[in-house]
């Protein structure tokens, strides 16, 4: 399998001082944060999330300008082409012309770190005088970087993003940053909603995720400063009706691919394995960042709350039914591991290595649960036996085809 690059031990000391903000870092003083939602800048990448938020985002009436700020490698027009497309294809909304003037597109290598996000000056003034909110998902998620590498945009931007919220002199935006449930692996303890991974147990751990975990830390020290940041971590999503998952959802779209080999694992390692529907978790994301009344300055882990969608038994549950074989776990990721495509070699690389590690996933607090109550996001919203056959494309015509 293909070997990628873990960081040498770090010193806990190495870790606590990559999470500090310099003491000269700006602050906010206490300035007034803007209560307006008309003009939003979202960084990050096209992801199956930010598809079905453009959507409610750019239909609500009180919006006026959402900018995209990401690395766009075609013509503009055909970019935003690509995107209402997208968007249309997998939630089947069409976007009106006016709603599609909304939206605008800058160009920016964040991979980079760069400051004023790589803007020209002036670009960059006048996106500070416009911005009311800012909604960050932007990282690089690449498995075979190093701490030091991944760091440049995902630690380092995260600074950049800090320092643009506090660029109006006439008030502060508010931050909504996307992390990731999944960085609670390996933990000695089950951690709670309001805590953070654990600095001890990053050795050993991919770049990527030492990298977010460091920037949660960081944004905990803004706020502590003054900043406004609502820290949101997502779960593993999938659309049931269009069958599509996240590209970054690494376990879930290698099980999909291991179908047309005719085999399943035994999932012996993701006994509490969940995913949630990236419809539903796109209603709640959209009513946290437009709810002016919520409580900022908190981490928020927002899955299913009406009870957990655990992947084990329906897989073991369709097998049966299909005659589909299962294997064991390590078989299996050594099996898919033998395809010639490298990507699927490189994901299978990645699912061993996690499959080594034990999965705590934060709770969710009684807090968050009581706010889901409230926007009537609680219940009658699971992902069942049938929906997930239907995600994974089987029917009784099911064939088997060779995916190596």
């Amino acid at each position: 399998m293909t070997s990628f690059s873990l960081l040498q031990k770090k010193t806990i000391e190495y870790w606590y001082n990559e999470t500090l903000l310099e003491d000269n870092f700006p602050t906010p003083n206490n300035k007034f944060l803007s209560s307006q939602f008309k003009n939003i800048l979202i960084i990050g990448s096209n992801t199956l999330l930010n598809f079905y938020l453009l959507k409610q985002l750019l239909k609500r009436d009180d919006c006026e300008s959402i900018y995209i700020l990401n690395k766009f490698t075609i013509d503009e027009q055909q970019e935003k082409q690509n995107i209402f497309q997208a968007i249309e294809s997998l939630t089947g909304a069409e976007i009106s012309k006016d709603d599609r003037e909304k939206l605008k597109l800058l160009n920016s290598d964040l991979k980079n770190g760069q400051k004023m996000f790589g803007l020209s000056k002036h670009i960059y003034e006048n996106l500070s005088s416009t911005i009311d909110i800012i909604i960050n998902s932007g990282s690089i998620v690449d498995f075979s970087l190093s701490y030091e590498l991944s760091k440049i945009e995902n630690v380092n931007g995260i600074k950049q993003v800090l320092k643009f919220s506090n660029s109006n002199p006439n008030y502060l935006m508010k931050i909504v940053h996307l992390s990731s449930i999944s960085l609670f692996f390996n933990n000695e303890k089950v951690l709670e909603e309001k805590d953070l991974p654990e600095l001890g147990l990053l050795n050993g751990k991919y770049g990527y995720y030492q990298s977010k975990t460091i920037s949660e830390y960081i944004l905990k020290e803004a706020s502590s400063r003054g900043y406004k940041i609502l820290l949101i971590r997502v779960p593993t999503l999938i659309s049931i009706e269009k069958g599509v998952v996240d590209e970054f959802d690494l376990f879930i779209s290698l099980l999909k691919k291991s179908l047309s080999n005719g085999i399943f694992p035994d999932m012996a390692h993701f006994e509490n394995y969940n995913v949630v529907q990236v419809e539903w978790f796109s209603r709640v994301l959209f009513k946290l960042i437009t709810d002016n009344s919520l409580v900022i300055q908190e981490n928020l882990n927002i899955f299913n709350p009406s009870h957990f969608t655990q992947i084990r038994p329906i897989v073991h549950t369709i097998s049966k039914e299909f005659n589909i074989p299962t294997i064991n776990m390590d078989d299996w990721i050594s099996h898919i591991g033998l395809s010639k495509d490298i990507s699927i070699k490189n994901k299978a690389a990645i699912v061993n290595f996690f499959c080594k590690q034990k999965k705590f996933i934060s709770p969710m607090s009684i807090k968050t649960w009581n706010y889901l109550v409230g926007i009537n996001e609680h219940s009658n919203i699971n992902i069942d036996y049938n929906s997930f056959l239907k995600f994974l494309n089987i029917d009784l015509n099911y064939k088997k085809n060779s995916l190596l």
